[in-house]
C-alpha cells in the first residue's frame, strides 16, 4: 500500500495530499491501459485546465522512425508529448512547444512528415517534421519544425502561414492532386485550402454544419483497396462519407455518430502509418468532470484507447466501425474462458472481484429473438453496460444498431475511471468515465433468456514504461558550494531558496563559452544563471527571469546592465542561454533564433565561476550545460596590454574575432504575470 492512501471498497482513495516522491503513474485512480498526463516540476492536486497534468485534445498524431508520437492540449498553454513503440505502452517527454509572445496560447493542430522537404527547413538526415498550430488569435495560423524526431522544436520565423479564421488545421498530402490540403475549422463549417510548400495556402472550398477538431482520411470499403473514400470527421466524431478531389468534399451519406458515449471528443487519427501496417488508428479526449472522478489526484482527465476503423457497407449504406487495437494483446497478463452458459432472467455470474483493469469479450445470443424479449448487463464496479437486440447504453447514453441482432459481440474495456463498450464487432461504441463505487464486476440476464457462447476475461498490465526521475542534470562536473541560502538537488532539479540574493557555485570555471539551461520561479521574484563569478559570488554576472516580466542581465555590487521585456510566469520553465565573448554577452531566451540581449561591458569580468542564484523565494534549475568553451577572448587595452580577469578589466578596448558557436536547443516558450527582482 502506498504511503498516504487507505482501502475502501477495494479501490485505494486518496486520503492526504499528494506527498512529493509518491510512486509516479501508481496513484489509486491513475488510469493503468488509458494515456493520462503527469507533473514534471511540482506535485499538486486536482490540477486546473493550464496546469502541469492536465491532458485535453488530441494534438498531431503521427508515426515517424518506428515511434507512434502522441500529442495533445494543455489547454493552449502548451503541446504534451509521448511516444510508443507498440501504441500501447508510452514514455511522456517534456512538453513539445509552448505560448509565446508573438501568438500567445498554442491551440490545436496537426503534424505532417515533410519527407520530400518542400519547406527547405530540414537539416540533417532525420525526417523533417512539420507542425500546424492555430494562434489564440483564432486568425494566425502557424508552423513549428523539428529535424530530431520531435525532441525540440523551432517555431517558423516567418508565422503565421496563414490568417483566416478560425483553428484546428488538418493536414494531410492528397496525391492525385500532388498537393498538400488544410481542413480548418471557421465560423459555420469547415474551409478547405492547397499548398504546393506548406508555407503557403491558396483556398478552395467551404462546406458548413462542420465545427472544431477536423479529422479527414481515407479508407476501403470492405476492405477493397481499389474502392476507397473519403472520411470527413467533426469535433466530437460524428462523420459524413464522400469523394474529395483535392478542393472539395461532395458527401454521400447523411451525417453519422461514431461514439454514442459521454466521455468521447476531439477526435484524432495518426497521420503517415506505414502502408505495410494499413490501418486508420484514432484516440480521442474522454471529456469529464475530472475533479468529481479523479479527486485529490495529481492529473486531470484521459485519452481514449487506440481504435482501428474500417469502412463497411453495412444496412445498405457506408458506415464507420471502430474496434480496440490489436496491440491490446500485449497487456493480457491472464485470461480465463468461459462457454456454454444459459442465464435465466435474474441469473447472474461474476467477472472479477478485485478491481483489476480488464478486456472483456463475450459473444451472447439473446435466446427470445429480436422482438426485445432478452435482456442482458454488465454491472462494473457500480457503473451498468446494458444491452439488447437493438441497443447499447452506458449508464444511459445510448446508441442504436441499425439492424436488430440475434446474436451479439461485445467488447469491453474496463480501467480503473472509464468504460469503453464496442458492440456488434464495433458498429457501435461508447466511452464513459465514471467514479468507481466498488470493485465488482458481473454479467447478468435482466430479462427472457441469454446464452453465453464464449466470454473471454483478460486482466491487463499497466502500459506505463515509468522511468526513474532523473533528478538534477548537468554536465558541469565540478563540487557545488553554497553560498548563501538553502539548496538541494531534488527529483526534479536544483531547487534553492532565501530571502534576497541567494547562491550556490560549481568549481569549473570558464573564459569564452555558452552556458544553457532551464530556469523556473516557484515563489521565487527571479532565478538566475551565474557566470564568471568570484568565489563569494561578490562579482560576475547574472542572466535571470524575473517575475515582473522581464529577461535581465545584472552585476552582484553593480546592478542592473541590459533587459527585455517578456511575460514571465511562475511554475514556467524557461530557457536561458549565454554566449560569452570576451566582454560581449550575448543572451537567447526561448530558443530565439537572435539575442534578446546584447550587452558589452566596458568594465568586464573575464573568467570565474558557474552558478546559479534565486531572489526572494524559490526558484528551480534543470539541464546546465556548458560548451564550446575556451580561455577568454583577448581584449586589447588602449595601453597595448591584453585584459583577461576581473582584477585586470580595463576600459577602451577591442575583441579578437571568434565565431559564435551553435548550441543544441530544447523545448519551452513563455507564459504572463508580474513581480520584481533586480
Amino acid at each position: 500500500m502506498i504511503k498516504g492512501w487507505k482501502a475502501i471498497a477495494g479501490l485505494a482513495l486518496f486520503a492526504s495530499q499528494m506527498a512529493e516522491g509518491q510512486d509516479l503513474y501508481q496513484e489509486a485512480f491513475r488510469p493503468q491501459f488509458h494515456f493520462t498526463a503527469r507533473q514534471w516540476t511540482y506535485h499538486q492536486a486536482n490540477p486546473g485546465q493550464r496546469d502541469e497534468g492536465w491532458l485535453n485534445d488530441a494534438n498531431g498524431l503521427v508515426f515517424v522512425a518506428g515511434e507512434w508520437h502522441y500529442f495533445a492540449q494543455r489547454w493552449a498553454h502548451c503541446w504534451i508529448h509521448a511516444v510508443s513503440r507498440d501504441l500501447v505502452h508510452w514514455e511522456e517527454l517534456k512538453p513539445a512547444f509552448w505560448e509565446d509572445d508573438a501568438f500567445g496560447p498554442t491551440q490545436s493542430g496537426t503534424i505532417v512528415i515533410d519527407s520530400a522537404n518542400v519547406t527547405g527547413l530540414a537539416t540533417g538526415r532525420n525526417p523533417l517534421m512539420i507542425a500546424f498550430w492555430s494562434s489564440w488569435n483564432n486568425k494566425d495560423q502557424c508552423v513549428s519544425y523539428s529535424n530530431d524526431l520531435g525532441r525540440t522544436w523551432t517555431k517558423y520565423g516567418k508565422n503565421p502561414v496563414l490568417s483566416h479564421a478560425e483553428r484546428d488545421p488538418q493536414v494531410f498530402w492528397h496525391p492525385e492532386s500532388r498537393k498538400w490540403v488544410m481542413v480548418l475549422s471557421g465560423p459555420g463549417g469547415y474551409f478547405f485550402f492547397s499548398s504546393d510548400n506548406l508555407l503557403s495556402w491558396k483556398e478552395e472550398s467551404f462546406i458548413p454544419g462542420w465545427y472544431e477538431c477536423p479529422d479527414m482520411f481515407r479508407l476501403a470499403v470492405d476492405g477493397n483497396a481499389a474502392d476507397r473514400k473519403w472520411v470527413l470527421m467533426n469535433g466530437d466524431g460524428s462523420y459524413r462519407v464522400g469523394d474529395f478531389d483535392g478542393r472539395k468534399f461532395t458527401p454521400q451519406t447523411p451525417q453519422r455518430r461514431l461514439d454514442w458515449g459521454g466521455s468521447f471528443y476531439a477526435t484524432q487519427s495518426w497521420h503517415d502509418v506505414p502502408a505495410s501496417d494499413g490501418r486508420r488508428i484514432q484516440t480521442a479526449w474522454m471529456r469529464t468532470d475530472g475533479n468529481a472522478i479523479y479527486p485529490g489526484m495529481p492529473f486531470n482527465q484521459q485519452t481514449s484507447f487506440p481504435a482501428a476503423m474500417t469502412l463497411r457497407r453495412y444496412a445498405d449504406t457506408l458506415r464507420v466501425f471502430r474496434n480496440p487495437v490489436d496491440e491490446i494483446r500485449a497487456l493480457h497478463a491472464d485470461t480465463q474462458v468461459y462457454q456454454g452458459r444459459t442465464l435465466a432472467a435474474g441469473a447472474s455470474m461474476p467477472i472479477d472481484a478485485l478491481a483489476s483493469p480488464l478486456h472483456v469479450v463475450a459473444w451472447v445470443t439473446l435466446m427470445d429473438g429480436t422482438d426485445g424479449a432478452a435482456e442482458g448487463s454488465f454491472t462494473i464496479r457500480g457503473s451498468t453496460v446494458k444491452f439488447t437486440s437493438r441497443n447499447l447504453s452506458i449508464d444511459g447514453d445510448k446508441g442504436g444498431f441499425a439492424l436488430p441482432l440475434t446474436r451479439l459481440k461485445i467488447e469491453l474495456l474496463i480501467d480503473r475511471t472509464s468504460i469503453e463498450a464496442f458492440g456488434n464487432e464495433g458498429e457501435l461504441s461508447l466511452t464513459n468515465c465514471f467514479r468507481a463505487s466498488n470493485g465488482a464486476t458481473s454479467l447478468r440476464c435482466d430479462k427472457g433468456s441469454l446464452r453465453l457462447d464464449t466470454l473471454r476475461i483478460h486482466r491487463l498490465s499497466p502500459i506505463w514504461n515509468a522511468k526513474p526521475v532523473q533528478g538534477f542534470s548537468s554536465d558541469l562536473g565540478g563540487a557545488w558550494t553554497s553560498v548563501t541560502g538553502a539548496w538541494k538537488d531534488s527529483a526534479t532539479g536544483k531547487m534553492g531558496t532565501g530571502s534576497g540574493d541567494n547562491f550556490q557555485l560549481n568549481d569549473r570555471t570558464g573564459g569564452d563559452f555558452t552556458f544553457a539551461g532551464e530556469v523556473e520561479l516557484f515563489t521565487a521574484a527571479g532565478a538566475a544563471l551565474v557566470l564568471r563569478a568570484d568565489a563569494g559570488a561578490a562579482v560576475g554576472y547574472c542572466v535571470n527571469v524575473d517575475f515582473a516580466g522581464l529577461v535581465k542581465l545584472w552585476a552582484p555590487g553593480r546592478g542592473e546592465l541590459a533587459r527585455f521585456a517578456t511575460p514571465i510566469n511562475a511554475r514556467q520553465p524557461y530557457h536561458l542561454r549565454v554566449i560569452a565573448r570576451g566582454p560581449t554577452l550575448m543572451v537567447y531566451f526561448n530558443h530565439r533564433k537572435d539575442p534578446v540581449i546584447t550587452y558589452t561591458d566596458a568594465q568586464p569580468v573575464l573568467s570565474g565561476r558557474f552558478g546559479v542564484n534565486v531572489y526572494g523565494g524559490m526558484g528551480q534549475f534543470q539541464d546546465l550545460r556548458v560548451v564550446d568553451e575556451g580561455p577568454a577572448s583577448i581584449a586589447i587595452a588602449k595601453d597595448g596590454r591584453r585584459v583577461r580577469g576581473a582584477a585586470d578589466a580595463r576600459r577602451g578596448w577591442t575583441l579578437t574575432g571568434r565565431k559564435t558557436p551553435r548550441f543544441a536547443k530544447r523545448t519551452t516558450e513563455s507564459a504572463n504575470n508580474p513581480r520584481s527582482a533586480h
